[in-house]
């Protein structure tokens, strides 16, 4: 199909096997090796690199007289018949798409079932066409004419409301992506003219609990929350906690508060539960036992020897179920020390070598998820998780989007990065960062 309609992008927003149910066969060869199709047609896999949420994978199809380079880009973070939990990375999803279109060939776009996932992406990139063009969208006949083409296409009013608030970014928000020589090239007056109308925006814009609990469809940061098991009373108890998506789509972060009294025990369980083997304690306030262990109902706790840092302590936490509830969990506390007053960060070339820290001990652990908590879980976590992601996208793509990854977070969790003082402190960070790039190439 791909060579008949002569098309050179594919679209995939499905995993191939999701909740352990197969959802897609793996229709193309691994990197450097190649398949034949039949006598005369071949596909050879060239390369393959991940880029945030998105895997992007660039094959040669021929046959003895002709070839041709096809693009795949699979977007690995929509749970099927859901929603993605932001926006952003599906606006950068269509912009590849449209950077690597050059032809009028058509785009093949895929799920599983090919409706659901399939019809919301085609309904966005159309209408976003059709905004562009004219200025106004129609969307129920758009789906309506899509469904005539192919049925079911949007199978929930989830997908179909997801497509509105897309639209509803596309027409309100200004571009803010810009590439770092970009960046560079403005003047500081112009910097903090873009950054003051940024924040104004962000506080205006009803993007946290407000806004969604009048849109219950697109509610994704109750979808985000963190729930313990409490075993005295066999109910769910929630904490004050939520789940952050990583730049990557295999790694996560809990963004939290900290414990207050009575929560400490389910604070470390949810740790425990979540898989979490490295907590960033961003304002030193997690309380920890100084020399013998410290005995919960049902966790038992103990630490090891402190390592003393300038910026920041690393101590070695055991956790022990008394009841056997799970197996011992060794994890690493990383107190980061200076901030204990919220508008006075440490120093930006401090914070990068604070996320550096962290970045290693998260590949020491070998651990996915790591979780940052603060007093409110929000302000210093959320700036926090903010340049984690704002450095990982720059080292990656060389893009910055303070305001996008901003807006993201507070999807995902309200009142993320909520001080006017902390969003140009992200940008100070930033410039920081390109300034001594060549140091940093490398930091990982």
């Amino acid at each position: 199909m791909v060579w008949q309609e002569n098309s050179n992008i594919i679209v995939m927003l499905t995993g191939l096997v999701e909740n352990g149910k197969a959802k897609c066969e793996k229709y193309w060869p691994d990197v450097k090796t190649e398949i034949n199709l039949s006598s005369d047609l071949k596909v050879r896999a060239q390369l393959e690199m991940t880029i945030g949420g998105i895997v992007q994978r660039q094959f040669v199809i021929s046959t003895q007289t002709e070839q041709r380079t096809i693009t795949q880009l699979q977007f690995t973070t929509w749970p099927d018949h859901g929603i993605p939990v932001t926006t952003s990375n599906m606006i950068h999803l269509r912009n590849m798409v449209d950077d690597l279109q050059n032809t009028n060939a058509p785009i093949i776009v895929h799920c599983s079932a090919g409706v659901g996932r399939t019809g919301t992406y085609i309904a966005m990139d159309t209408l976003f066409h059709k905004l562009d063009d004219k200025g106004t969208v129609n969307v129920p006949q758009t789906v309506l004419k899509m469904r005539e083409n192919r049925i079911d296409m949007i199978q929930n009013s989830n997908q179909y409301m997801y497509v509105y608030k897309l639209l509803m970014e596309r027409e309100s928000l200004e571009e803010t992506d810009k590439d770092v020589t970009e960046l560079q090239s403005m003047t500081s007056s112009e910097i903090k003219k873009m950054q003051d109308k940024e924040f104004n925006t962000l506080s205006s814009w009803r993007f946290g609990e407000e806004w969604q609990e009048n849109h219950p469809q697109l509610r994704t940061y109750k979808n985000t929350s963190v729930k313990v098991w409490d075993n005295r009373s066999e109910m769910i108890q929630q904490l004050d906690a939520s789940y952050i998506q990583d730049h990557g789509s295999s790694e996560f972060f809990i963004a939290a508060r900290n414990p207050a009294p009575g929560e400490e025990e389910n604070f470390w369980k949810m740790i425990v539960e979540r898989g979490a083997l490295l907590v960033v304690d961003l304002d030193n306030s997690i309380q920890i036992p100084t020399d013998a262990a410290l005995q919960y109902e049902a966790v038992l706790l103990s630490v090891g020897e402190v390592i003393d840092n300038n910026l920041h302590n690393l101590i070695p936490v055991d956790l022990r179920s008394a009841t056997k509830a799970f197996p011992a969990k060794q994890l690493m506390l990383m107190q980061v020390k200076g901030w204990s007053d919220v508008e006075r960060p440490p120093k930006e070339i401090d914070f990068i070598k604070i996320i550096d820290e962290m970045q290693r001990q998260r590949a020491k652990q070998n651990c996915h998820g790591v979780l940052a908590a603060c007093s409110n879980g929000s302000t210093r976590t959320g700036t926090f998780i903010a340049l984690v992601n704002i450095l990982e996208r720059l080292k990656a793509l060389k893009r910055v989007d303070v305001f996008r990854t901003v807006k993201d977070l507070r999807d995902m969790r309200p009142n993320m990065v909520d001080n006017k003082e902390l969003y140009k402190y992200c940008y100070s960070v930033v410039m920081q960062y390109l300034s001594d790039f060549d140091t940093y190439s490398n930091f990982k």
